[in-house]
């Protein structure tokens, strides 16, 4: 397992099949391996634990071959109503 600090309170959690994606608001992704599901959770909506902006990111990093459209975004709280 390996942890990155993206910025704020933002983290990137790699595992052998899985990228868990914690509270982006703003930062820099490494270099992903395309073959593995990429999770974003938001812990609760506040501007500065999500920005919906890591979607464009993560869908770039699909068009430019990068990145598979494995992404799931794992939340109750950011978009309940």
């Amino acid at each position: 397992m390996k942890i990155t600090y993206i910025n704020h309170s933002g983290f990137l959690i790699e595992t052998r099949d899985c990228y868990y994606i914690f509270d982006y608001y703003k930062g820099e992704l490494p270099h992903l391996d395309k073959e593995k599901e990429v999770i974003v959770f938001c812990s609760h909506f506040h501007k500065d634990h999500f920005n919906p902006q890591i979607f464009g990111i993560l869908e770039d990093m699909a068009q430019k071959g990068w990145l598979d459209k494995n992404i799931v975004l794992k939340t109750d709280e950011c978009f309940s109503v």
